[in-house]
């Protein structure tokens, strides 16, 4: 797996523009994508090919950055099911196009954090005392490549262009997106992925459609019949969790389920959640001969909010 950074790299991003532009070279340079189109400066489009499971099972990105009157700095992500061309190749009207989440940063200096593999990619940027995350590309499906072709994830941190510090409860990260603030795409159907509403776990279907959220932050919609169900956990069993006496505690892989069949469906491809009980943003823990980096959920700072990525 390949990561970067900006401390790697000797120099923060600048603005919105300049981490896209980072985040361009790196991907394309270190990882291996291909890139379809790159429009810059002004409202810039970035269409990326990656190799996902090899020839006819490749994925496709396209981000936009939009720039509100209110002061919002964002990247609009989407999944596509191929490259088409075209004036502006404007994302929303690929083929297949589904998605149109929210990555949203600052438009001044920003430390960021890059991380890509031939079936993903995740971008993390600190915006001040808030953090900000997406994840682009496939999870790893429980199933066998001809079952799920294209396991997209897409995620962001918001459903709505916005301020990077935004004290909504909908302001979340990978590991416990916000309201509709992800897709997932299971048999070649977009399910919204969400976890977070105004703060409390949502038990309703979103639009009439199956919702799927992440584990192990994701708890039961309704109380399960039974209480070891996979889906009882919640951020509520971290904030509760303490370190042993070697400041160890587990890792657990972050994992996309059904809240209706209910089932597992794959996992997020080195996204795990942990206890942050004296741990801070930024910072690493290793286990065994693995480093993983952490960050917490936007603004927030309990032990109930912070995930970790697997870097070497």
């Amino acid at each position: 797996m390949a990561f970067t950074n900006s401390v790697i790299a000797g120099a923060s991003a600048i603005n919105l523009l300049d981490l896209l532009d980072k985040f361009r070279i790196w991907i394309t340079g270190t990882v291996g994508w291909t890139q379809h189109n790159w429009s810059a400066p002004g409202e810039s489009f970035l269409s990326l090919e990656f190799p996902g499971g090899g020839s006819g099972f490749e994925g496709f990105i396209n981000l936009e950055t939009l720039v509100g009157v209110g002061g919002e700095y964002s990247l609009r992500l989407w999944g596509a099911d191929s490259y088409t061309a075209g004036a502006k190749e404007a994302p929303s009207t690929q083929i297949g196009a589904f998605g149109g989440h929210f990555f949203n940063v600052h438009n001044t200096a920003m430390p960021y954090w890059f991380y890509g593999n031939a079936r993903r990619a995740i971008i993390v940027a600190q915006c001040g005392s808030s953090w900000s995350s997406c994840y682009i590309g496939f999870f790893n499906p429980f199933a066998f490549p001809s079952e799920y072709p294209r396991p997209y994830f897409i995620c962001g941190n918001r459903y709505k262009a916005a301020l990077a510090t935004d004290a909504d409860n909908a302001n979340s990260f990978i590991a416990m997106p916000g309201e509709n603030a992800a897709t997932t795409l299971f048999n070649n159907v977009p399910y919204i992925t969400h976890n977070m509403k105004d703060g409390i776990t949502l038990g309703q279907k979103v639009s009439g459609v199956s919702r799927t959220g992440i584990w192990p932050g994701m708890a039961a919609p309704a109380p399960p019949s039974n209480a070891n169900a996979s889906s009882n956990w919640s951020h509520n069993g971290f904030e509760n969790m303490r370190l042993n006496a070697y400041n160890e505690s587990p890792l657990f892989q972050c994992q996309i389920i059904s809240a209706d069949i209910p089932h597992h469906l794959g996992a997020l491809d080195g996204v795990y959640q942990v206890c942050g009980q004296g741990r801070t943003s930024g910072s690493t823990l290793t286990n065994g001969g693995q480093t993983f980096r952490l960050f917490q959920n936007g603004a927030r700072n309990s032990p109930g909010h912070m995930m970790a990525i697997e870097e070497a």
